[in-house]
């Protein structure tokens, strides 16, 4: 049986994760999308993880893109 701090603290975790996922998809939707005119707007306009990450997967998409 868990306590109910246990199932609170799961919940706040799943919380988190969801939040950080949304905004790291709307932060590469919008760099995809062209929505700031230059990159620097879209490191501006969007949290330091959600930029990290879309760079991570522009440059892995590059980097494939490279090789074939």
């Amino acid at each position: 049986m868990r306590f109910s701090i246990e199932i609170w603290l799961m919940n706040m975790q799943k919380e988190m994760v969801d939040c950080v996922k949304k905004l790291v998809r709307e932060g590469y939707g919008d760099r995809v999308n062209q929505k700031q005119k230059t990159r620097i707007l879209w490191i501006l306009n969007h949290k330091s993880q959600a930029v990290t990450t879309g760079n991570q997967i522009f440059w892995s998409h590059e980097t494939q893109e490279a090789i074939k």
